[in-house]
């Protein structure tokens, strides 16, 4: 790996504004000039080269009747998300990978793993040097973005190793995912101040050592050196990541590398693009911002972006097919591809026969936008002056439908002999952001009625939201639409005793449950969202675990907020401070027969009580509740009825 003394002493040279006393490495001057270089015109015009058209299908690896499918309706790449990918890898890991790669091959579709750069897994076996430190806050659940040995095991060695696989399988390349599932923050920061950063900057400067992490900040703005702090930050980035391109090249030298979350503008990622962009095949950059605007001006203006910057990369077009109605989807398919490298569909994991999604349509009406895009771009390929009927139309986004494939909830109870009845029940002010599952016991004939109000809250489109009742295994019994102007009323008469799941997915509105008829507890194994947390919240503590693990999540310190966990009886477990995301290791007492933990949240000084997101991983049960009578547990012994009700 490259040395870094040499950025160290050209850092210096920009962070004083001086001339160049030292040479800088090679592709890089004293105007900040890119590593990438030069990109000529004509290289240009070729990168959007009709016939090479990227067709692409994001999923996960249980979508294992998809590569297939995809090929059959004109699709050339399977994008495939692994979420455990170790270095070096794991037997197992390799084994998946090779039985993917084939599963692709022979299907006649190429396969590109898609790898976390800092996900729910990595800091089980990374374990960074240095955290990152910023406005006055260490994080130190985030990796410095500077730290070379986190880049070398998260970034450097897994691209070498997937590549080097590539040569006894048919693995196109590797896709980065850099935004940051398992850390405080799921971005970084414009730059990071902790020692190690800020030690690599003033090397060369003539600063009076140590300066105390919560002065840095001020120093450079004072000093006007904030800017060259930036570029510092970059810079080395850019280097890690060129040094990374240039070994894969003796690796596998036509080994692809694509990477999400490009458009952020901060250091970071643009020293990212960059430095991954000087390789001889142009970085795929698998574009976000366009999944629910679709075809835009911002397709041409960012690829003029790069050319005048001189950043060898070929833009590949996002759309989340669920945020358009299918009739839509063909034409921003067909366009977003024409003027670009490609597309690509999040998720064709909906489409699996293996997955129980519900969709706002039937899966067919988008295999047959599909079809009709790719049929368009043949002609295209084939005939370059080729003009298509289909055209870009204005659209109404769908409504929202949430995901109810991995309801599983055989054998429930609720905690206690809970002495409420069946009957129309006010609920308290609590509203719900995004996805969000309700579980409760009904007995056979009684009738299950809720109802569902939804306003508008936050930078969103959508307009409405599908509320959906599922039996105990995820199969849809009744829905109703929620809009701004009306609620959502689920009318069903329980077929049978047992468990029941009402879910709804509001987007970035507020949903809230305006009456219920059975006491409910929330499913949090799974992310849920909650707006104004003011009452307190119920968890169930098995009988036996010793620790739990959940994180909580809000945005950022003008939200921030004290989450205290309490014993039945009032003694205090853990006080924890949410700044950001915060992964919580608390620590239980074990008993025989399990307790109720309640959780409070509370705003800090000067903030206010907005969005707070959990998940519980381990060590609890998978339900919350607004009441000790209405929290739910699983039981393990397997009923002769489909739940159970003491």
């Amino acid at each position: 790996m490259r040395t870094l003394n040499i950025l160290f002493i050209l850092m210096s040279f920009l962070a004083t504004g001086g001339g160049c006393e030292k040479k800088p490495p090679a592709g890089m001057n004293c105007d900040n000039e890119s590593i990438a270089g030069e990109f000529s015109e004509s290289q240009l015009a070729g990168l959007n080269r009709h016939q090479d058209k990227i067709r692409a299908g994001y999923l996960g690896i249980s979508g294992t009747d998809l590569p297939e499918k995809l090929a059959q309706n004109g699709m050339n790449l399977a994008l495939v998300k692994f979420n455990y990918v170790h270095y070096p890898l794991l037997s197992e890991e390799k084994e998946l990978f090779l039985r993917w790669a084939k599963k692709c091959q022979e299907a006649g579709i190429k396969f590109m793993p898609v790898i976390n750069l800092w996900g729910r897994h990595e800091n089980e076996w990374i374990k960074p040097k240095h955290t990152l430190y910023f406005g006055g806050l260490h994080y130190n659940q985030t990796p410095c973005p500077l730290d070379e040995e986190t880049y070398q095991l998260a970034v450097h060695k897994r691209i070498l190793e997937v590549a080097r696989l590539s040569h006894a399988a048919a693995i196109e390349g590797v896709v980065i995912d850099p935004e940051m599932y398992g850390a405080n923050l799921t971005n970084f920061p414009e730059y990071c101040l902790c020692d190690h950063c800020f030690n690599l900057f003033a090397e060369n400067e003539f600063l009076e050592l140590p300066l105390r992490p919560e002065l840095r900040q001020d120093y450079l703005i004072r000093t006007k050196k904030i800017n060259s702090y930036r570029v510092f930050t970059e810079k080395t980035i850019e280097m890690l990541t060129a040094e990374t391109r240039k070994q894969l090249a003796s690796v596998a030298p036509d080994f692809k590398i694509g990477i999400f979350h490009h458009n952020i503008a901060r250091p970071y990622y643009r020293g990212i693009l960059k430095g991954l962009a000087t390789g001889a095949d142009p970085l795929l950059v698998f574009t976000e911002q366009t999944y629910s605007t679709g075809y835009s001006s911002f397709i041409r203006s960012l690829q003029d972006e790069w050319s005048v910057l001189g950043v060898k990369a070929r833009l590949v077009v996002g759309i989340w097919q669920d945020k358009f109605p299918p009739e839509n989807l063909a034409e921003q398919y067909y366009y977003c591809a024409k003027d670009s490298f490609g597309y690509w569909i999040y998720t064709t994991e909906s489409l699996s026969r293996n997955m129980n999604k519900v969709l706002p349509f039937n899966k067919n009406q988008y295999w047959q936008a599909i079809r009709e895009a790719n049929n368009e771009l043949d002609k295209l390929e084939k005939y370059p002056d080729y003009k298509s009927s289909l055209r870009i139309r204005s659209f109404l986004p769908p409504s929202t439908v949430p995901n109810i494939s991995n309801i599983n909830i055989t054998s429930v109870q609720y905690v206690g002999k809970t002495s409420l009845v069946p009957g129309v029940k006010i609920i308290s002010d609590l509203s719900f952001r995004q996805k969000t599952t309700l579980v409760f016991i009904a007995r056979q004939r009684e009738e299950i009625n809720f109802k569902i109000s939804m306003r508008k809250y936050g930078q969103n489109n959508v307009q409405s939201a599908i509320v959906v009742l599922s039996n105990y295994s995820g199969e849809q019994l009744a829905h109703s639409l929620v809009t701004f102007q009306k609620n959502a009323e689920l009318r069903f008469t329980a077929p049978y005793t047992g468990a029941y799941a009402t879910a709804f997915n509001p987007g970035g509105n507020a949903a809230k449950v305006v009456s219920y008829s059975h006491p409910f507890s929330i499913v949090v194994n799974e992310t849920v969202g909650l707006l104004g947390p003011k009452q307190s919240l119920f968890l169930w503590k098995p009988a036996g675990s010793m620790e739990a693990r959940l994180w909580l999540e809000v945005d950022g310190p003008g939200e921030s907020v004290v989450a205290t966990f309490k014993k039945g009886g009032g003694a205090i477990l853990g006080e924890y401070d949410i700044l950001h995301r915060h992964n919580i290791t608390l620590a239980l007492h074990k008993n025989q027969q399990g307790e109720i933990i309640e959780l409070i949240f509370r705003p800090r000084p000067g903030a206010v009580l907005e969005d707070v997101r959990l998940k519980v991983d381990s060590g609890l049960g998978k339900y919350m509740s607004l009441s000790k009578d209405s929290l739910l547990r699983d039981i393990e012994r397997q009923m002769p009825i489909p739940g159970y009700v003491h």
